[in-house]
């Protein structure tokens, strides 16, 4: 029996591996990043970890709230805000723009 369950967990975690790789394969494609020498890597992989660290590279990051402010052109008003001595609603509404979809000194 116990040999039953090893053979079972083992074709479980080929499965998974299976599905991680078309899901993997999908994602670098849609992005236009998928060449054939690393499509070729990620169907050898032969392990999970393998497997991620193949697509750590391509990973949609998330963005974060500093992201979006860099994004912005925001990063200098951060800097000048750690300023001592700086008014940071006189600095703040140096950086204002419709454009960039910062319409206010106001927080969110």
């Amino acid at each position: 029996m116990m040999r039953s369950f090893a053979v079972s967990k083992s074709a479980c975690n080929i499965f998974g591996i299976w599905r991680s790789e078309e899901s993997i394969l999908n994602s670098i494609a849609e992005q236009g990043k998928l060449t054939e020498e690393l499509k070729a890597q990620i169907e050898a992989a032969d392990t999970a970890v393998r497997l991620e660290d193949l697509y750590l590279p391509y990973k949609k990051k998330r963005r974060t709230r500093g992201m979006i402010a860099r994004e912005k052109g925001l990063e200098g008003l951060a800097k000048a805000i750690l300023t001592p001595g700086v008014n940071p609603v006189k600095e703040a509404e140096k950086y204002l723009s419709e454009e960039k979809e910062v319409c206010s000194v106001e927080g969110p």
